[in-house]
Order: C-alpha cells, then sequence, then structure tokens
C-alpha cells in the first residue's frame, strides 16, 4: 500500500512537472525577443509594474485554491459532499468580494503606487491594465482547488499552459507592434520613455488576456462536466456546517497562507523599494538602476524561476493528500508525501541549480544575444532554485499539516535577515545588481533552513534530509563537471555558442540521471515503480 502510494504520487509529480516545464520554457522563450526588443532598460520598466502586480495577486489569491482544496477533500474523506458543494460556493462569493475591490484599488491607485510609493510613475498604465486580472485569477483558484481536491490535477495544469501560450504570443505580438513603429524605443521625452512605457502596457495586455483564456478554459471543463460531479450535485439541504462556520474555517486558512506569501512578495518588493531609494545616494542614474534592476528580472528571474516554478506545482498535489491522511490519522501516508516530494525536489534542484551557475555566461549570451549580460549573476546565485524550492515545498507539507502560522514566522524570519544585507551591499559594498541576487540568497536559505526544521518537528515523521540531498549533489557535481569541458571544447573546436550549448546540455543531463540511477538514492524496486521504470533500468549497472 505504501509502495503504490508512492507510485501514485510520482506518477501526478511527473505530470504536472512536465506540463510546469513546458509553460516556463514557453515563458523563457518569450522573454528572449521581449528582452531584445526591449533592452535591459526597457526590462526594467516592465518589470515594475509586473513585481507590484505579482506582489498584489499573491496578496489576493495566494491561499485560495489551497483552502478549497484542503477543505473540501477533508468533507470528501467524510462523505459530506453537501458540506463540500458549500465550500465551493462561499470560495465563488469570496472571489468576487476580494476581485472587485482589488480592481478598484489598482485601477484608481495606479498613479499613487507607482509614483509615490516607488518613484516610478512608468510602472501606472501598466498596473491599470493589469488591474482586472485578479478576478480572473481568484475564480480560477476556486475551480483549481475543487478539482484537486479530488486528485485531479490536469483542468489546472492545462488552464495554465493555455494562459501561458496566450500570455506569451499576445505579449510579442502587441510589444512588436509598438516598437516596430518607431526608428527609437529610447526616445525620452521629461525625463520619461514612452516607447517603453507603452511597450510595458502591451506586454500587460498579453498576461491580461492569457488569464482570461484560462479561466475560460476552466469555466468550460466546470459546466461540462458539473451534471456527473458528486459535490455540485449534492443537496443543499444536506449540509451540516453553516455559512458563517466555513466562512470562518476558510478565512482561518487562507490568511496565514496568504500572509506567508506574501512576506516572501514583500521582500521583493522592499529589496526594489531600497534599491531605487539607495541607489542613487552612490551616484547612479535612473536609467542605470532601470537596467541594473532589468538584468535581475528579466534573465536571473526569469531562468532560476523556471525550475522553482516548476517544482512549486509539486505542492499542489500534497495538501489534499496531507489532510485527508490526517483526517483518517493515516500516519503512513503522511510521510509517504513528505519522502516523496523532497526526494523530487533534490533530484531536479540541484542539478538544475548546479547546471545554470556553470553555464549561465554562455546561455545569456546565446539567449539575449542582442542584449548581453547578466550571465554573472547566475554563477553567483544559482543555488536559490535549490533554497526556494525547498522552502515553498516544505511550506505546502506545512499547509497540509495544519501548521500555517509557521509559514508566516518563517517567511518573517527570512525577511528580517535579508532586509539589512540587502542595505549593507548597496551601501558598503556597492555591488549593484549582485546586491539583490545577494539579498534573494539570504532569503530563500533562511526561509528553506526554518521550513525544512518546522516540517521535521511537526510531522513527526522521520525524514533523512542528509540522505535525501547527498546522492544528487554528488551527480550535480560530476554533471557540472562534464557540462563545463564539454561546452568549453566544444566551443574551442567548432566555435559555435549554439552547438557547445545544447550538446553539453544533453550531455550532462544524460550523465547526471544515469549517475543517479546507479546510486543509492532509488532502489531497484522503486525505479520499477516510476512511469517508464522499465526503461530506466536499462540504464542500471548495479544490482
Amino acid at each position: 500500500m505504501k509502495e503504490g502510494k508512492s507510485t501514485e504520487l510520482v506518477r501526478k509529480g511527473t505530470f504536472l512537472l512536465v506540463i510546469s516545464v513546458v509553460i516556463k520554457l514557453i515563458g523563457l522563450l518569450y522573454r528572449i525577443p521581449l528582452t531584445n526588443m526591449l533592452g535591459n532598460q526597457g526590462n526594467g520598466i516592465y518589470g515594475l509594474p509586473f513585481q507590484i502586480y505579482s506582489f498584489i495577486i499573491t496578496l489576493a489569491t495566494m491561499g485560495v485554491s489551497t483552502a478549497i482544496s484542503r477543505m473540501v477533500s477533508e468533507r470528501m474523506a467524510r462523505g459530506e459532499k453537501a458540506n463540500a458543494r458549500l465550500v465551493f460556493r462561499i470560495g465563488i462569493i469570496y472571489a468576487a468580494v476580494i476581485g472587485i475591490l482589488v480592481h478598484v484599488v489598482l485601477f484608481f491607485g495606479a498613479d499613487f503606487i507607482a509614483g509615490t510609493i516607488f518613484n516610478d510613475i512608468s510602472a501606472a498604465p501598466a498596473i491599470r491594465v493589469l488591474a482586472p486580472v485578479t478576478m480572473m485569477v481568484l475564480f480560477s483558484s476556486i475551480i483549481r482547488g475543487t478539482y484537486q481536491a479530488v486528485g485531479d490535477v490536469r483542468p489546472s495544469a492545462y488552464a495554465d499552459l493555455l494562459d501561458q501560450i496566450f500570455h506569451a504570443g499576445l505579449s510579442i505580438l502587441f510589444v512588436y507592434l509598438t516598437v516596430s513603429a518607431v526608428s527609437d524605443i529610447n526616445i525620452e521625452v521629461g525625463g520619461r520613455f514612452p516607447v517603453l512605457e507603452q511597450a510595458s502596457q502591451d506586454a500587460a495586455n498579453g498576461t491580461k488576456y492569457g488569464a482570461l483564456s484560462g479561466l475560460l478554459f476552466l469555466l468550460g471543463i466546470f459546466f461540462f462536466y458539473r451534471r456527473k460531479s458528486g459535490i455540485f450535485n449534492a443537496p443543499m439541504q444536506e449540509a451540516t456546517e453553516s455559512w458563517k462556520s466555513v466562512l470562518k474555517i476558510f478565512v482561518l486558512t487562507v490568511f496565514p497562507i496568504m500572509f506567508a506569501a506574501t512576506v516572501s512578495n514583500l521582500r521583493e518588493i522592499i529589496d526594489t523599494a531600497l534599491f531605487n531609494a539607495l541607489m542613487p545616494m552612490k551616484g547612479y542614474t535612473a536609467d542605470v538602476i532601470q537596467t541594473q534592476r532589468g538584468l535581475v528580472s528579466g534573465k536571473f528571474v526569469v531562468l532560476t524561476n523556471m525550475p522553482i516554478a516548476a517544482l512549486g506545482t509539486l505542492g499542489i498535489m500534497l495538501v489534499p493528500g496531507i489532510a485527508a491522511a490526517i483526517t483518517k490519522q493515516d500516519h503512513d501516508s503522511i510521510q509517504v508525501h513528505i519522502e516523496t516530494l523532497m526526494k523530487m525536489v533534490f533530484m531536479v534542484s540541484i542539478p538544475a541549480a548546479i547546471g545554470e551557475s556553470v553555464l549561465g555566461v554562455p546561455i545569456i549570451n546565446w539567449l539575449f544575444s542582442s542584449q548581453p549580460g547578466g550571465g554573472e549573476l547566475l554563477r553567483v546565485g544559482s543555488f536559490i532554485i535549490v533554497f526556494y524550492s525547498v522552502s515553498q515545498n516544505a511550506a505546502a507539507i506545512l499547509q497540509g499539516l495544519g501548521k500555517l502560522k509557521i509559514c508566516v514566522r518563517n517567511a518573517f524570519y527570512g525577511l528580517c535577515v535579508s532586509t539589512p544585507i540587502l542595505i549593507l551591499c548597496v551601501m558598503v559594498f556597492d555591488i549593484k545588481a549582485y546586491a539583490l541576487i545577494v539579498s534573494l540568497l539570504t532569503f530563500s536559505f533562511t526561509m528553506a533552513f526554518f521550513n525544512i526544521r518546522s516540517v521535521i518537528k511537526y510531522s513527526g515523521c522521520r525524514i533523512n534530509m542528509v540522505k535525501m540531498f547527498t546522492a544528487p549533489l554528488v551527480c550535480s557535481l560530476i554533471m557540472g563537471g562534464v557540462a563545463y569541458l564539454s561546452y568549453a571544447g566544444l566551443y574551442a573546436l567548432l566555435h559555435s555558442n549554439t552547438i557547445a550549448i545544447l550538446t553539453s546540455i544533453v550531455l550532462a543531463i544524460g550523465v547526471y540521471f544515469i549517475l543517479l540511477l546507479n546510486s543509492s538514492f532509488y532502489t531497484r524496486e522503486q525505479i520499477l515503480e516510476l512511469p517508464y521504470g522499465r526503461i530506466f533500468m536499462k540504464f542500471r549497472f548495479k544490482d
């Protein structure tokens, strides 16, 4: 039974990882022409409203799908379908009220947010464009959470994929139409850059229509399968819980998750605001500051977020399973969920971090050929991939265990440590964009440390973290050496950056997985239970 649960989790996790990698690959590919069209300064102008939008989205929506999936799964585990339907209804009302409120605040407060708080009024028009997106994301979150509660992650995954396709395609199209109509996108009028600001609005419109496409897809699935659903056909008169009690539980579930994620995103907002305020004190002009921000938001964050976001989806499948296991007092299931998740996190995040560190400079110069620079940041900061991946999935475990306030406390610890570090790096060491990277590393490491410690403490499970990350780390270090030597050799021989990078990446991935399959990370039986396990066994030379 224990192995069967592990196999099912691995299959769902593999599906989510594949879809997430495709989504993030689309996101990376669309940023290449976007960055080449806008430049580093344009990326900085575009990055600020998107950062503000991300913070507001997190504040309004984070925890909603988790709360719905957890509450519905608990009631379904007890056979209370009518109460599960009540949870869904309250979620819809919450989405409508909060969505309207946030839309009004963003639309009418855009000038104050951009001009007064961030001292960069160029972000205001794009913020207005993004104002209605919050409501779309909220409604999507309610539907996602309901499907996740019954163990079906496919609607969420396909909706995200559709969202990203429309987002990327329309953003590129809209920005291209704007920049191709002028001879110089860096025209300055009264201290502002109107073409770059318009392009930022265009990219924001792509985000808006992408979110709309994802919502319409989920609504179509919802109405098509509604009559077959046990939840939505349950008579409401059979509900044994009151609206008030369910709303109270919903709010008490959402708010701690929201606060924890808000602290994490607040760190980005604080970092940006401090960076904008402190850099002029060191003699840097606005265009230099925007360019430095653009290197981080348009290149470093884009590349590191790809594996982080992909691994973050694994927590989606975890929370309902742990909540149901707690309801049934199934401690073996809790242990399986935690071990399976953390092994997948280390298996993917460590080689991703080392790979981006080793090949960061050539990859950046290859992807952003007309706007080079920024690859050195990956050499320094790529291990945030490991720290953030561990942190966010450990937080998902804590949410499933019902320890929601612990996530908030640990995020606050990270904020308290990283903020003075940023000030020190800017004012004393004067390391420009590296200051933001060091702050990211400090925050993510602190969060990961305290979240993992809390998981071990509150789960009651015996989790050997050292054993989990030792094999991936050793295999990844060898892989990194292979990647570096193969790239250097091929580039010296062929003088082709493209061939050298692609060949070294493929070779490094192959070496890593062959080493891992022959390590102690997986037993022979565990490999056979993996998707395509018999194929993987052909590359295992021990046993």
